[in-house]
């Protein structure tokens, strides 16, 4: 609940600096689009797969590279000012595989799949320049998930006895927490027309914040700040 009132004040304050630019001009614009999103989200920390016993570097456990899309709306409210709000997911990542520590009394593995979905509202500024070109920044509230999926603890060396005494004792699986992050961005747009347009984009997600839950109710960071590159096609009317 405090992550969803700290979303709607953030949100908030944007649409009322929103507001503000349009009462300046009410030149209305909306548009519409689509990027090809690339997210280096790494992984952090470490991850229990046996309580109170083993632990496998995160690093290892979850890939860091999250290629997708992202579809967005949004409005120019003056030549400077606009607001846009978006949708974005990743592919279901493979299964990345990592292995029990050197300490573990034998060896087994951990496998898992990581998508990460996410949306946002952000405040954009705009700086127009020659030959229809366009510089802006932006900076927003998102809210961002990792969701973790088809997970499993297996060896192809331990008895069946010991398998199950690893699973029966492991805090595994893990669920993801959704969780409000901090968004900045720089790009520039070119109109090929009066309609239509492509952007390219370079931004920043506050993921540090993201958490990931074991069954006894702990939890745990486990991830970095992400990177994105975005570009793709929009359209202003």
């Amino acid at each position: 609940m405090k992550q969803v009132a700290k979303s709607l004040v953030i949100v908030g304050a944007m649409l009322a600096a929103g507001s503000a630019a349009a009462d300046m001009d009410m030149d209305f614009h909306p548009f519409v689009g689509v990027d090809y999103l690339h997210a280096f989200m790494p992984s952090k920390g470490s991850i229990t797969t046996f309580t109170g016993r083993d632990t496998i570097n995160a690093k290892n456990a979850f890939r860091s590279s999250f290629p997708g899309a992202t579809v967005y709306v949004g409005s120019k409210f003056a030549d400077c000012f606009g607001v846009e709000l978006g949708w974005d997911s990743s592919l279901s990542s493979k299964k990345k595989t990592a292995t029990s520590p050197s300490t573990s009394p034998f060896a087994y593995t951990y496998t898992s799949k990581v998508r990460r979905e996410g949306f946002h509202a952000d405040l954009l500024g705009f700086l127009p320049m020659m030959d229809c070109w366009n510089l802006f920044a932006s900076l927003g509230i998102g809210s961002v998930k990792a969701k973790i999926s088809d997970q499993n603890l297996a060896s192809s060396t331990a008895s069946q006895a010991q398998l199950s005494a690893l699973r029966a004792g492991s805090p595994l699986p893990l669920s993801s927490k959704r969780k409000s992050v901090l968004r900045l961005g720089v790009g520039a747009s070119y109109m090929f027309t009066e309609m239509f347009g492509v952007r390219a984009k370079v931004g920043y997600e506050g993921t540090s914040a993201l958490r990931v839950k074991y069954t006894n109710g702990t939890s745990a960071k486990a991830f970095k700040d992400t990177t994105t590159l975005a570009v793709g096609l929009f359209a202003q009317f």
